[in-house]
């Protein structure tokens, strides 16, 4: 394999988040030769190349945009889809909270078979995740977050056929979604849990959103929307609540009248990755 395939952790520069389904995209020089000298230039131009590039968005695909490991279970699955014309190489690993892992640094108790394969144009593939930790190690009254990284990587010759082609950019794109470790004592978690989360709005050097979570599962929070009267204003929080914690979202710019009540609607992220919304009717705390 051509080494522009071999993974690697990009400069900061050179990452972005996709949605809920965190990216970083990596570009490598295929000539060796040249490639020090490009890097401060990829870095110069690399905003206006993730806008204007196609590949912004992944080809390799994930159904769903999270995994629950129940403790009880022996494995669990995910599929991949490769829906392109050309195959990709995948590589997968795990990590347990830091974004700049890789195959080699990435530690979390999950083993994935198979760890590395091809995925031939128009195919899906079947990968196997098993807890390879002691049970007894992990919480046992709440979920525990994970992350699960999948890089694709194009065919090293994809840009040999073309004349005068031989400095073409080769692009990993690497996927990166939560892990939730589910144990088996837990309840079932309902839908409508986000109506047991605990919201207040107080005025504290600005305006603040807390939201407390009482329960045992993450509250993977997607947007926070204060609502008085005819104004609105609104965060997007791409934050999780821990169990049986909470967290403190600002805005500043929202001008509340502390005499009207506030309407408070979180968007929040479900176990099948659809979004709930629900709405908190609240008064402004002193």
């Amino acid at each position: 394999m051509n080494k522009a395939a071999h993974s690697s952790v990009p400069p900061r520069c050179m990452r972005q988040h996709i949605g809920r389904m965190h990216s970083t995209i990596t570009f490598k020089v295929k000539d060796n030769a040249v490639q020090q000298a490009k890097t401060r230039l990829l870095c110069m131009f690399v905003s206006l190349l993730l806008v204007i590039s196609p590949v912004a968005n992944a080809s390799i695909t994930m159904t769903g945009n999270r995994v629950i490991y129940p403790a009880a279970a022996k494995s669990t699955d995910v599929q991949l889809r490769n829906p392109e014309a050309i195959p990709y190489v995948v590589q997968s690993w795990f990590d347990d909270g830091d974004p700049d892992s890789s195959p080699q640094t990435g530690k979390a108790p999950f083993s994935v078979t198979p760890p590395m394969l091809r995925m031939a144009p128009q195919s899906s593939q079947l990968l196997r995740i098993v807890y390879t930790g002691d049970k007894g190690t992990l919480p046992q009254d709440r979920e525990s977050v994970f992350y699960f990284n999948f890089l694709q990587i194009p065919p090293a010759n994809m840009g040999d056929a073309q004349p005068g082609k031989n400095n073409a950019l080769v692009i990993l794109l690497r996927n990166r979604v939560k892990l939730f470790y589910r144990p088996a004592n837990l309840p079932v978690r309902p839908q409508g849990h986000a109506a047991s989360l605990a919201v207040s709005v107080i005025n504290k050097a600005g305006y603040q959103v807390t939201v407390d979570n009482p329960n045992p599962w993450f509250a993977s929070i997607a947007t926070i929307t204060l609502t008085q009267g005819t104004q609105q204003w609104k965060v997007k929080a791409t934050d999780m609540v821990m169990p049986f914690s909470s967290h403190t979202w600002a805005f500043p710019k929202a001008r509340l009248n502390p005499d009207e009540s506030i309407t408070v609607s979180i968007q929040m992220v479900n176990d099948q990755g659809g979004a709930i919304t629900h709405d908190y009717v609240v008064s402004l705390s002193s």
